[in-house]
């Protein structure tokens, strides 16, 4: 196992390391691999990754102020409280694929093309950010906040539990499933037989 170390990591392979509330400032980490690693409540303070891949991490309450992550892909990790806000902003580009998200923020943040896979995102913060061309497959939306937002060409169709404020979100060609198209048109006053049918409602 290669312990996680300030400085500069190229192509490491990290398994199982476990750092609950540690600090690392600064580091590098380019095409690294963190697989079962526990960083519960650790802080990452002006990190940088890019092209890493975490696999199976526990990651609750990470911290990642001034952190940046570019091409960075999170799967099966439990991420939950996490306050992506404080990451480097210009340089964010991940990709989740059955991870738990819950609780975690993202508010204002521009994530176009964002693709969030088989996820749970219960009460995430989803609120003012521009989400053109995201995908949410699979994921479970229950109780998320996503008003104010950007949801151009936006996929949330086989999306769970996705409350669509037509009232408060930018959209254009984005795609819901029948669901949440019945319970939009309600919303609006506007009842349409063929489609109740449809729904089963």
């Amino acid at each position: 196992m290669t312990p996680i170390l300030d400085g500069d990591h190229l192509d490491a392979h990290f398994v199982g390391a476990s750092h609950p509330g540690a600090r690392f400032a600064r580091g590098a980490y380019e095409g690294c691999r963190f697989e079962r690693c526990t960083l519960t409540g650790a802080r990452f303070i002006d990190a940088r990754f890019t092209d890493c891949v975490f696999v199976g991490c526990e990651l609750t309450t990470l911290g990642v102020a001034g952190t940046s992550f570019t091409n960075v892909t999170f799967t099966n990790c439990r991420a939950m409280g996490v306050d992506w806000t404080a990451a480097h902003q210009l340089t964010f580009s991940v990709e989740f694929d059955q991870c738990r998200l819950d609780n975690s923020m993202f508010g204002g943040m521009r994530l176009k093309g964002l693709k969030v896979l088989d996820c749970n995102l219960q009460g995430v913060d989803f609120s003012g950010c521009d989400l053109t061309n995201a995908r949410f497959s699979k994921s479970d939306l229950g109780g998320a906040l996503v008003r104010h937002a950007t949801l151009k060409g936006a996929d949330f169709t086989d999306a769970r539990d996705f409350a669509f404020d037509y009232r408060t979100n930018k959209a254009g060609k984005t795609k819901i499933n029948l669901d949440t198209a019945a319970l939009v048109l309600a919303e609006m006053g506007l009842l349409v037989p063929d489609l109740d049918r449809l729904t089963g409602r």
